[in-house]
């Protein structure tokens, strides 16, 4: 049976976003070792968990049927969510500041279709270029 704090060491070896995967009959519950339940992306998995640490870092875990795969991100959502999706979750940074953008561009505007187009073509390029330097 492996310890989720040896299974975090190997974890934190790897790149971002890199998945090691762990047989679930190898390994306690992570709700008793400080995972609570999480949401994630939908890829066929049955449950999420996350472990933020103190560096700002966490560990997300995707339950599937029999096995776990675990990687890290560089921001918990819990504690800075918007550094969460600039940073590990780029797709939806740049949707959510399309959308934005699309909604402030018709909110101000009499004519609403127009302000939205050009509002979310702003955001677009905004979300973009505000993105790390490496995603």
């Amino acid at each position: 049976m492996y310890s989720w704090t040896h299974i975090e060491q190997i974890v934190f070896t790897k790149p971002a976003h890199v998945d090691v995967s762990i047989a679930a009959d190898e390994i306690p519950d992570p709700t008793q070792n400080g995972y609570m339940r999480s949401l994630g992306d939908y890829q066929g998995q049955e449950a999420d968990y996350e472990k933020p640490f103190t560096n700002g870092k966490r560990i997300h875990l995707r339950k599937y049927k029999g096995v776990y795969k675990a990687h890290w991100d560089f921001f918990s959502p819990l504690l800075s969510p918007i550094q969460h999706l600039r940073y590990d979750s780029p797709e939806w940074y740049v949707f959510s500041t399309t959308m934005g953008f699309s909604a402030l561009g018709a909110s101000f505007t009499e004519d609403k279709a127009k302000g939205a187009l050009i509002g979310g073509a702003i955001g677009f390029v905004f979300g973009l270029l505000s993105l790390p330097n490496d995603s």
